[in-house]
């Protein structure tokens, strides 16, 4: 019996090292497997491609017609867009502005500005561009009072247009 024993022990001594290498052996197997199975799935991966509809860009506005003329205003009171002879559209309707009180704290009663206004078809008018504002508080006092005008509609050969005019505006402190 005692062979046996020793046939046993001398297994029981490489056991482990066989466990280990066929523990190694396993763990390549399933690596190999585990990677045919990620290109096998590469090539069946679907490309599907979309389709995006982007509208066409909008049409250019209307050609804007510039006549500048420029007159200042002798009124002492807020006299708004300078109602003028000629081709130049009447003020029909605004709302009354009030003089921004920052201005009359300081001492001053009276603000002559320039300003290029558009005139649509129907008459109401926009601000192009603030030519001299004087003060910086006054621009918001000049966008509000030429946003609430109504002029008489611009025309040129009888036809309503859209055209551009240099305005000098004349605001007053009114006591």
């Amino acid at each position: 019996m005692p062979i046996q024993t020793g046939k046993t022990q001398y297994w029981l001594k490489y056991i482990p090292w066989l466990l280990s290498l066929l523990l190694v052996c396993l763990l390549t197997w399933l690596i190999l497997m585990l990677d045919s199975a990620t290109q096998q799935q590469d090539d069946q991966v679907e490309i599907r491609q979309l389709e995006s509809f982007v509208p066409p860009p909008p049409p250019p506005p209307p050609p804007i017609k510039l006549q500048a003329s420029e007159e200042t205003p002798s009124a002492p009171s807020i006299n708004l867009l300078g109602v003028g002879e000629g081709p130049r559209p009447k003020l029909v309707s605004s709302n009354h502005i009030s003089f921004p009180p920052e201005l009359s704290r300081r001492g001053i009663n009276r603000v002559e500005t320039k300003v290029e206004i558009i005139i649509d078809q129907t008459g109401r008018a926009y601000v192009k561009k603030i030519i001299d504002p004087v003060y910086p508080e006054m621009i918001a006092v000049i966008r509000k009072s030429i946003n609430n005008s109504q002029f008489t509609v611009p025309r040129k050969n009888g036809q309503p247009v859209q055209a551009v005019y240099l305005y000098a505006l004349n605001f007053s402190l009114r006591i």
